[in-house]
Order: C-alpha cells, then sequence, then structure tokens
C-alpha cells in the first residue's frame, strides 16, 4: 500500500512518489524509476538505499549525492562517477570491485555499517537544505520568498 503518489506505476510501501516508477520502500521520491528503500530523491534511476540524491543511478548506498552514476557507499559527492566509498576508480576496477562487494555478503554487510557509521557523525551534513529561497526561515525550502519556520515547501510566499 502506497500514500500521496500522484502520476505514478508500480509504486509499493511507499509514501509521496510522484512521477515516479516501479519503486518500493521509497519516501519522497519524485521523478525517479526503479528505486529500492531511497528517501528524498529526484531524478534517480536503477538504484538502492540513496538518501537525498539527486539526478544519480545504477548506484548503491549515497548519501546527498547529485549527477553520481555507478557509485557505491559514497557520500557528499558531485557528478562522480565509478566511486567506492568516495575513492574514484576506473570503469573495470570499479567492475571488479563491485563484483567482490555483491558477491561477498559479510563484506557488503561491514561496509554497509561502517556506511552507515559514517552518516551518523563523521561526515558533513549541511546544516538546511534550502533551493532558490530568500529571506526566509525553515528547512527543505525551495524557490520560496518570505516563509517563517516552514518546512517542505515549494514556491511559497
Amino acid at each position: 500500500m502506497s500514500f500521496r503518489t500522484h502520476y505514478s506505476k508500480n509504486i509499493t510501501h511507499s509514501y509521496r512518489a510522484n512521477r515516479s516508477n516501479d519503486c518500493i520502500d521509497c519516501y519522497q521520491v519524485k521523478e525517479s524509476e526503479n528505486l529500492y528503500e531511497c528517501f528524498q530523491c529526484n531524478k534517480c534511476q536503477n538504484s538502492s538505499y540513496l538518501y537525498k540524491c539527486n539526478s544519480s543511478h545504477s548506484s548503491l548506498f549515497l548519501w546527498n549525492c547529485s549527477g553520481c552514476n555507478n557509485c557505491i557507499f559514497c557520500w557528499n559527492l558531485n557528478n562522480a562517477q565509478y566511486s567506492i566509498l568516495n575513492k574514484i576508480y576506473n570503469k573495470e576496477e570499479y567492475k571488479e570491485k563491485k563484483k567482490e562487494i555483491e558477491n561477498n555478503r559479510s563484506l557488503l554487510n561491514q561496509m554497509k555499517n561502517q556506511f552507515f557509521e559514517l552518516i551518523k557523525g563523521k561526515i558533513v551534513h549541511k546544516d538546511l537544505d534550502n533551493t532558490l529561497s530568500i529571506k526566509s526561515l525553515g528547512n527543505e525550502l525551495i524557490e520560496c520568498n518570505d516563509c517563517y519556520h516552514c518546512y517542505m515547501m515549494k514556491k511559497c510566499e
């Protein structure tokens, strides 16, 4: 069962999956497809465990990444590709490392735990996530003007 989904197809156990297709267990995804367990993502595809990402595809376990392709366990990256733990590899090395991670369940779990520990406090987090907002106080504001104590708003005054 999914709630508040609009213009979407094949959405399962998700909330606010708008203009998206084939997403499972997602929260606030927009214009995305083939996602599993993603949180606040826009224009992402063929990925799992993305958090606050934009325009990223074919990736696993990303935090606050934009324009990233073929990345695993990365954070705060822009326009990166073939990266694992924020280290860039060439295409062949990346494929070898990815295969090694996917074929070794204990290594995958170890890296997953390491990634979540990094997110909890060792990496830089933005204090506010506002875009093109003027004279506004709150968080997750997009193109807002003169908004005070507002959250998750778009094009408001």
